[in-house]
């Protein structure tokens, strides 16, 4: 078995017991009983077990964004039509079903209970999605409006959509 393919594995074993377990609960000995290595393949390969979570991290930001990718926007496209896209791409980042859903549960878990990882999250995804609907919020309402009148409104509308998605109401 070739070093891509043990790494992979850990990668691949590593993201549900994370998203289920979180990062404290989660053991390196499940991990590697899951992708059927040894014990000491995620030192070799990692390092520890918090690099290990942050590449799964990483993974998982990456699963997300390959399966609602923003669509590109021609010169001519209206505001509005942008943050209809934005909201469609938001919810379908959200939503994560089937086999992959792992990859939203765990990202919402370091959310909900932070560790050094989640500054990875508002930096590499976050952020950069929150600033597209800034841009499209100051095309909308112009510069009058405050900056953090704009901030509001996304965490509105991304708030609201969060509590569909928990609560159900919308299905996959």
């Amino acid at each position: 078995m070739s070093s891509v393919d043990v790494r992979n594995r850990l990668l691949e074993a590593a993201g549900p017991v994370f998203s289920e377990k979180g990062f404290e609960k989660a053991t390196v000995r499940e991990i590697c009983q899951k992708a059927d290595v040894n014990v000491a393949s995620v030192n070799y390969y990692f390092g520890d077990k918090e690099q290990l979570y942050l590449e799964v991290i990483c993974l998982a930001k990456e699963m997300g964004v390959s399966r609602a990718p923003l669509p590109e926007w021609t010169p001519g496209t209206s505001a509005e039509q942008k943050l209809r896209d934005w909201v469609i791409t938001l919810v379908r980042r959200m939503l994560g079903t089937g086999e992959l859903s792992w990859s939203n549960h765990l990202i919402m878990r370091e959310v909900l209970r932070p560790t050094k990882a989640c500054g990875h999250l508002i930096q590499e995804l976050f952020r950069p999605f929150v600033n597209i609907a800034d841009g499209i919020l100051l095309e909308m309402l112009g510069d009058e409006i405050p900056p953090y009148r704009r901030m509001q409104c996304i965490f509105s509308i991304a708030a609201q959509c969060q509590f569909y998605r928990v609560s159900g109401g919308w299905s996959a």
